[in-house]
């Protein structure tokens, strides 16, 4: 079974399990009895997803994504999610998705977002090189096709998917030409009640570039990584970004550089919005092991408040389930795997970090009352007004 250890550092906790050959089979190996114990402690045992190297389903149903099948004679999709019950969406009723199908679209397995009760589908068709692409937007709670989001544009390639925090807005990402043969990243923001376009941005034209919904403000603020705009004099920087006023609010300084090939950027907000993490993953050359440098950024400010590196699989092998930081259920820990692959153990060490705090004495009350429940739906029972409850659920305040 193998010795567990536990250190205890300034703000830094270090959990080493029993000795795994493989970073990816760590959490999700059957060993839960192993790590319970040590993720009840932080609040990271929340379980429910088997992942082996050998019947890896990442691509088809895992924490990040569930499964999209259409069932052309009884019309209706099935959504398959890992360990829950399948979910059946008649499609009859949704005349657009039905001309799309009879048009030659076909369903895309892999859903392209998932948030709560909310799916988003991609049905596209090519013909003659030219694509078309359709974006189903599902409820789950009424199974019903609300809307069919469609892309701006004829060969717009999908770069990232996702819905604001109060889910009222979805967010594409994609790369295109225009008619100047000029390549772009631009970014829409779709209604989900008329499914039409309220905004778009350009955000790059030569650098893929990332982003992430600041938590506390709807749908009006985001982070983007390698964000790029001439005329302000910013190249592949680290901004917040104003999607109401179109322009940037703050700028990191941190100048990101051109990364190709087996690389990549990760960016995502603190559960209360109060820090930003930037992870950059880099192989090395050989592609048996990846870097990650993670840096932690005060959101409002942009200040630097810690940078924290470590190993893991090369990334060909592992999953962003694996590799993406994970926020404890009260948000004041983060959880990351280190893989050492030097050592003669090939050991795997999960790194428990206690976040920089904003102090405050509402959000101390919101991190003492959520260690104390087991469940969101112990939440959801307390005797409290809904903007209370939204604010212990992380929900959007401003």
């Amino acid at each position: 079974m193998g010795n567990r250890k536990s250190s205890h550092k300034a703000g830094a906790y270090s959990v080493t399990l029993p000795h795994f050959t493989r970073a990816w089979d760590l959490l999700y190996s059957g060993d839960v009895q192993l790590w319970s114990p040590v993720a009840g402690r932080y609040g990271f045992d929340k379980y429910g997803y088997g992942c082996r190297e050998s019947d890896c389903d990442r691509e088809s149903v895992c924490l990040q994504y569930i499964r999209a099948v259409y069932n052309k004679n009884r019309k209706y999709v099935d959504i398959e999610r890992f360990k829950q019950p399948g979910i059946q969406i008649p499609v009859d009723h949704c005349f657009e998705f039905q001309r799309l199908i009879s048009a030659g679209h076909e369903l895309n397995q892999v859903a392209a977002a998932y948030q709560d009760h909310l799916v988003l589908l991609v049905l596209h068709h090519v013909k003659d090189l030219v694509v078309i692409s359709a974006f189903p937007l599902v409820n789950l709670h009424t199974k019903r096709v609300i809307g069919i989001l469609a892309a701006p544009r004829k060969n717009m390639t999908i770069i990232h998917c996702d819905f604001t925090p109060d889910l009222k807005q979805t967010a594409i990402l994609f790369y295109s030409c225009s008619g100047e043969m000029r390549f772009c990243y631009d970014l829409y923001i779709y209604s989900n009640e008329t499914t039409e376009i309220i905004k778009y941005v350009t955000l790059n034209h030569e650098v893929q570039p990332y982003i992430a919904f600041d938590p506390r403000y709807n749908w009006s603020r985001i982070a983007v990584a390698n964000y790029e705009c001439k005329k302000e004099g910013i190249t592949h920087e680290l901004v917040v970004f104003s999607l109401d006023e179109c322009k940037t609010l703050q700028r990191s300084r941190l100048s990101l550089p051109t990364l190709f090939g087996s690389s990549r950027y990760n960016l995502l907000y603190s559960k209360d919005g109060t820090l930003l993490i930037l992870q950059k993953l880099t192989e090395d050359r050989f592609g048996v092991t990846s870097y990650s440098d993670i840096y932690i950024f005060n959101s409002d400010h942009m200040r630097l408040f810690k940078y924290i590196t470590s190993s893991l699989p090369g990334l060909f092998n592992i999953c962003r389930v694996n590799y993406e930081p994970v926020f404890s259920k009260c948000g004041s820990y983060m959880r990351i795997l280190d893989h050492k692959p030097n050592t003669e153990d090939q050991g795997v060490t999960v790194q428990i970090y206690q976040l920089p705090r904003i102090i405050s004495l509402q959000s101390q009350c919101r991190i003492v009352i959520l260690n104390s429940l087991q469940r969101e739906a112990d939440v959801r029972a307390l005797p409290l007004p809904n903007r209370i409850m939204g604010y212990l659920m992380f929900k959007p305040q401003f």
